[in-house]
This record gives structure tokens, sequence and C-alpha cells, in this order.
């Protein structure tokens, strides 16, 4: 509806006298009628050009297909662009090494970084990568955090008891926190290196890997993220019965949304698009991609306390190959070798 038919409209609306409405109109279209036809033709404004060079760690993808993951970022990049005036030629590349990624902020070829906490670290000596948004999981308003879990029955009270056992670990990301965060109690508590403490460490991509082998007996501990093991007593109240939490982490922020401010040319536009992705159906389907539900704004003293596990991990990695056994036992049979049931 032209502006000329909604003032129609809304004069009619408004009761006048028929001879008095129909005077009205006569004068408009006197006015106006000749210039209708030119309205009609006015083109749109153009929309500018923009290029944004966004660059994936795949890292992020160990539960995604990365074809897929690549397809819904760009058609998103380019709907957000048009919304906000802008005709957005996008580059998303997945990248398989932090050294990579490194290279293309350096080179001012990266305006939009996904990566997992660890690689922000290992770039966070530049100043121009800011994280800005955290991956969310389930319903929650705070990043995932980790539980060790082991068997209800199991004896396990201390991290001292889990000497020589198999334990199993969910990796969400590259990053693995859930390991990063084991090491660092290993390191607090003078225990040494987990390949010596433990009889066996296995990283696995689901919960539903690590969570089943402890609760048949296959294994004596488990590590997964808190809203994994939920939605896993839902389906299976017996594994809430047999399984218990023996230590949990703080919230710990994984995967990470990170700018290059002076790389993006709409920028405000841009990241409240990315604060809203979880209401948009486009944006909620690249969410589904990367198996998370929402990104919210970092916490920088999350941020920070993750950045410390990862630092008592480094300096573990660092011990000597003999300093952990020294003046030690040998570590013990595991669970399922002993033929003991949690």
């Amino acid at each position: 509806m032209n502006p000329l038919e909604k003032f129609c409209r809304r004069t009619r609306q408004k009761s006048l006298p028929n001879d008095s409405f129909r005077a009205v109109l006569i004068t408009l279209l006197t006015l106006c009628g000749p210039w209708l036809p030119v309205f009609a033709q006015l083109p749109s404004p153009p929309l500018r050009h923009e290029h944004l060079d966004m660059v994936f760690s795949t890292s992020l993808f160990r539960a995604a297909n990365r074809n897929d993951a690549i397809t819904a970022v760009r058609v998103w990049a380019s709907m957000v662009g048009r919304s906000n005036g802008f005709q957005v030629d996008s580059t998303v590349e997945a990248v398989d090494d932090v050294a990579e990624v490194r290279k293309r902020v350096l080179a001012g070829s990266a305006g939009v970084l996904a990566l997992d906490a660890v690689e922000y670290f290992e770039l966070s000596d530049i100043p121009s990568v800011e994280p800005v948004f955290c991956a969310m999981k389930g319903d929650g308003n705070v990043p995932p955090s980790y539980q060790l879990l082991v068997g209800a029955n199991s004896g396990i009270n201390s991290l001292e008891d889990l000497r020589g056992k198999a334990v199993i670990i969910q990796a969400n990301t590259g990053a693995n926190l859930g390991k990063v965060w084991l090491d660092a109690m290993l390191y607090d508590s003078h225990l040494g290196r987990p390949e010596h403490f433990f009889h066996s460490v296995v990283v696995v991509p689901k919960a539903s890997s690590a969570i089943q082998p402890v609760f048949f007996g296959k294994a004596d501990a488990a590590i997964v993220d808190s809203g994994s093991f939920e939605v896993s007593k839902e389906m299976n109240p017996q594994v809430g019965a047999k399984l218990r939490v023996f230590s949990a982490s703080p919230p710990l922020p994984e995967g990470l949304f990170c700018i290059c401010r002076k790389q993006i040319k709409f920028l405000d536009a841009f990241l409240e698009s990315v604060r809203e992705l979880h209401r948009d159906p486009q944006g909620r389907q690249i969410l589904m991609v990367f198996g998370f539900s929402r990104l919210a704004p970092v916490d920088k003293s999350g941020l920070e306390q993750v950045r410390e596990l990862w630092r008592k991990d480094n300096l573990l990695m660092k011990l000597p190959e003999n300093a952990p056994l020294a003046g030690l036992p040998r570590p013990g049979p595991h669970l399922a070798e002993r033929g003991e049931q949690p």
C-alpha cells in the first residue's frame, strides 16, 4: 500500500462526510497524481558491498559436519548484512592449526574467529583478538561445567583413590577442558602426570561413550559435561542410581566467538545479530550444527579461571618423566580387571 492509499484509508476511518472525503481525495489526486508513477519506479537504495572474513577452528567441529557448518554460517552472514544495508561477500574457512589462524589475523584477513578457549589463550598476545561471546549448551545461563563420575558403591572418596584406575573423558572441543580440569587437580594434589597416575585415560567425543563403561563396570571413572549427565539420567534413571558425582568443575567457557573490530564495517549490528542468534531460525540451525544452544557475552573472570587451569596443566606436563613415580607404589589393577561392578 502506497502512502497515498494509507492516508485515504486513515481519512476514511475518521468518518468524514462523504462530500468532505471526496473533496480531500480529489485535491490529493490533483496535486500528487502526476508524480505517483515516478514514486513507484524509484529504485531501492543500493546495498553497500563489504567483505567479511570468518575463520572457524576445526576444534569446534568435533560433533559437526564441516561443510554444513560453513554453508550455514555463510548464508547467515549474507542475511545479516542485507538486513543492515550491506551486500556481504563472506569467506568462511575451517582451519586445523592455530598457527594458521595467527597468520590470518596478522595479515588482516580475519574479522571473525570461532575458537576453543585454549586456542584463544595461544593468540591472546595479539591485541586485536577480542573474545565477545562464549558458547552455551542446554538451557543454562552459564557455561557448562564438567563432572567426575564414579560408581555409587565404588569406595572412591578421594583423588588418591583414583590411582591406577581407568578414566574416560568426554571432549566437547579440541581444548578438552574436562582433561585440563583433571590435570589441574592432579597438579594441585602433587599426584604427578596422568599417564603415570592412572591405569589409562581415554578421550571420547560423546558423553554416552564415557558414561556407559562406568555404568556397566568396564571403567572406573568418567568426566562429562553436567548437561549431558542430566540428560543421561532423564533417559535412564538407573544412571543416577548407579553413578555419583565425585567432583564438579566451575563453569568453563570453552567455545569462544572472537572478533577483530577493525575488520567489520557493520560491527554493532553484527554483534547484536550474534547475540540474538538463538532467536532466529537460521541462527538456531547454525547453533545446532555446532551442538550449542546460544551464545552469551563472555565472562572475563570465568575465562581467566580457565586460563589458570590451563597454566597448571602445562606445568604438570613439564614434570620429568620419572618424577610422578618417585617413592610411590606402582598403579594397581583398575576396576574392570578386578571384575568388580559399581
